[in-house]
């Protein structure tokens, strides 16, 4: 009688797998639950069988399984496979949120809309996910009246479009004085400024345009720009990058447009605003976003650890509570990397520092280990000589914001190069 009660229950613990936190992608599950679906059948047959050990195994299988994705899906980028990335994002951060401050279920705290949004968990991604709407425009909050002239906008979206059509995600940033208009969705695009879209078709191709928008809707000629390197269900990371008139994007490791001369002259943008379009609204479409960063300024990592003595990045990121450099810090590790060739004479102290979740020791030791993450990655990928750095954290002992919000958490979050 045991062994039939331990079968079942374990046939309702395998059923009840398939109800997710909240709201998961259709995708993002056919692509984790072909393997735990083999896995749980053959335990299921071996429990009736009789074989003990076997169904042990298999209820550890579905217990790790959230955990077990993420960490495939992550090592999928290897640092290495981002080379040719040469991204670096700005140094004054601006706004930021991963949504980690807001209610499943309720809006973000931190932005407008013309709509309705609501916050979710998923079982393959860990953290708070944004759900975009169809036809709606969303507005972060931002107090500045410009972002200059230098300035980076990240964001992470996880992209779930049915093959048989696809849906638009739109970027507009643009220049107004109205700082608590939303836009209408089905508007646009805003002048002055740049509209940018990205769409992905049923055979995995990412599609980009983007089109520059003069005060008086005069429109430079459009460039479009088609990749394969979007993943549908899995998530990618969009950078933007300001230089004054130039205009670069990143999907991923890929530079997918470099434009020169898409923005007016003198131009301030002051508002991003992102919004959705579903070509076919009778299907469910699933577009989400996360830790959407926006920095002014560009690093001079030269003159600070020269003339100042010290370098602060932001932009080297690491797996939440890991030591696990993410692949599209490279672009500011080989910023780093050539400063430190060019002062070869010098040597330096990479520090880590963490925000204040977890415990004092947990956070010291991670900052530790983060901090020979860099150092190691400098030395094996980029050819500084080992004697040429030192390491060492700080854990959350010096903040340099406070830890009651995203971006004070954001700031805190951070690695330092100390001149020796």
């Amino acid at each position: 009688m045991r062994s039939v009660m331990t079968i079942v229950c374990m046939i309702l613990f395998i059923s009840g797998y398939a109800f997710p936190q909240f709201d998961v992608l259709d995708k993002v599950k056919k692509k984790t639950e072909e393997k735990v679906e083999k896995e749980t059948d053959k335990a299921i047959d071996d429990a009736l069988e009789g074989d003990e050990e076997t169904k042990k195994d298999a209820e550890s299988t579905d217990e790790n399984n959230t955990s077990s994705t993420t960490e495939n899906v992550s090592s999928k980028k290897e640092l290495k496979s981002y080379s040719k990335f040469d991204f670096v994002p700005g140094t004054n951060l601006i706004f930021y949120d991963d949504f980690s401050m807001d209610a499943v279920g309720d809006f973000p705290q931190k932005w407008n809309t013309s709509g309705l949004g609501e916050i979710v968990t998923l079982n393959n991604y860990p953290g708070n996910w944004f759900k975009l709407q169809n036809a709606v425009s969303y507005l972060p909050y931002l107090e500045l009246n410009s972002f200059g002239d230098n300035f980076t906008i990240e964001v992470d979206i996880l992209y779930d479009v049915p093959g048989s059509n696809y849906g638009t995600l739109y970027f507009d940033f643009y220049s107004s004085d109205k700082v608590d208009e939303v836009p209408s969705a089905s508007s646009g695009p805003y002048s002055p400024g740049i509209l940018f879209d990205i769409y992905a078709d049923k055979n995995g191709s990412a599609h980009f345009n983007a089109v520059g928008v003069s005060a008086d809707l005069q429109r430079s000629s459009p460039n479009v720009t088609d990749i394969k390197a979007f993943n549908d269900g899995e998530i990618n990371r969009l950078s933007f990058s300001f230089n004054k008139q130039r205009f670069r994007v990143y999907l991923n490791e890929k530079k997918v447009m470099d434009l020169p001369r898409i923005l007016q002259s003198g131009i301030n943008i002051n508002h991003v605003n992102i919004r959705t379009w579903y070509w076919n609204t009778n299907e469910d479409y699933s577009i989400l976003i996360k830790d959407i960063r926006i920095a002014q300024g560009q690093p001079d990592t030269r003159n600070d650890l020269i003339t100042q003595g010290k370098i602060v990045t932001h932009g080297i990121l690491f797996d939440s509570g890991s030591d696990k450099i993410k692949p599209e810090s490279y672009g500011t590790l080989k910023d780093i990397s050539t400063t430190l060739k060019e002062n070869s004479s010098v040597k330096v102290k990479v520090v880590g520092h963490t925000d204040s979740d977890g415990s004092d020791e947990s956070n010291m030791d991670l900052s530790k280990r983060r901090a020979v993450a860099v150092k190691n990655a400098l030395v094996n990928e980029f050819g500084i000589p080992d004697s040429q750095l030192d390491s060492d954290g700080k854990g959350e002992s010096e903040p340099v914001g406070p830890n009651d919000s995203p971006e004070g958490k954001a700031n805190n979050r951070r690695v330092e190069f100390i001149k020796l």
